[in-house]
């Protein structure tokens, strides 16, 4: 006995530890397809942070070098001094080194990153429940394509737009938590963000059922549908509840009663039918069976029998 149960317990641990090494291998193949699901966007920001950091060294070196060549040379000979420009190799101009500015250089990776042709393979099988999905090569959000695109502005920051259909909207940090994640942070996400959601929800119908505008709103266990979607659309919710009515029930039909109606004058008319009626009842005919209560009930009334 103590050994089916030491063998059951070793079975269910065996069971245990190839469940959660499932569930290890699950998050870490959705992780990879969530790094390159963001790629397109992540790689250009960390390009132009990249390039910050050079222009400081660059202008640190500029102020450096000025100041050296500012310094009182009076005291030093010219023996000297001919030995340190014959030592001294000064640096070309910073400008010439960096061929491209930063942000050139973030306007071609990011024409690169998001042309629709380059990142088929990265978003191919991507499926974020209600925000962007793939089919066909295509990016998606409802059945209507997405694109993205990048604009100057007057900053000089670099704003990304994403194109919905006909419709245009600027990719902020909370948009890109509702569009390209599962599970949004929802402290990125204001209530601006919410509202533009809403309209790309019903521009798009991605929130529907079949991707349908007569359909009903999708419901799952997810954050983003009990945090979001829910109370957007509770007004919706709450008017699609279904009013159950009766159908495919029998009509009332009134059928036409054809009554016999007998008259009479003599109780023994009423006898003798009597007894011709349960002479016919006890030959096997039940079909008199009422017009032998009937007669009786007369009978009963007239005070002939009791």
């Amino acid at each position: 006995m103590e050994k089916n149960i030491k063998i059951e317990l070793m079975k269910s641990v065996d069971s245990i530890k190839n469940k959660i090494k499932q569930m290890k291998n699950q998050e870490h193949s959705m992780n990879l397809s969530l790094d390159k699901m963001l790629k397109p966007v992540t790689d250009p920001l960390k390009t132009l942070v990249d390039s910050n950091k050079t222009i400081e060294k660059i202008q640190t070196f500029e102020n450096t070098h000025s100041n050296f060549e500012d310094m009182e040379l009076d005291d030093i000979n010219t023996s000297s001094s001919t030995k340190f420009e014959e030592c001294y190799d000064p640096q070309p101009n910073p400008i010439q080194i960096v061929k491209k500015s930063p942000q050139t250089e973030l306007v071609d990776d990011l024409e690169i990153s998001l042309e629709g042709r380059d990142i088929h393979d990265i978003y191919d099988g991507v499926n974020i429940p209600f925000g962007i999905r793939s089919a066909n090569k295509k990016l998606l959000m409802g059945n209507s394509i997405v694109s993205f695109s990048k604009i100057d502005s007057v900053n000089d920051d670099n704003v990304v737009l994403i194109k919905i259909g006909d419709k245009s909207y600027n990719l902020t940090p909370g948009l890109k938590e509702l569009l390209l994640r599962r599970k949004p942070d929802l402290k990125l996400i204001s209530s601006k963000d919410k509202l533009v959601y809403k309209d790309m929800l019903h521009y798009t119908n991605a929130h529907k059922r079949d991707f349908n505008p007569n359909g009903q709103i999708r419901g799952d266990k997810g954050i983003k549908y009990r945090e979001i979607i829910k109370p957007l659309f509770s007004e919706t919710l709450n008017n699609n509840v279904v009013t159950k009515f009766g159908r495919s029930l029998p009509t009332l039909k009134k059928y036409k009663n054809n009554t016999d109606l007998v008259y009479w004058d003599d109780p023994n008319e009423l006898v003798d039918r009597l007894k011709l009626l349960i002479a016919s009842r006890d030959a096997g005919n039940t079909n008199h069976d009422n017009e032998i209560l009937s007669i009786i009930e007369e009978l009963k009334e007239a005070g002939i029998i009791k």
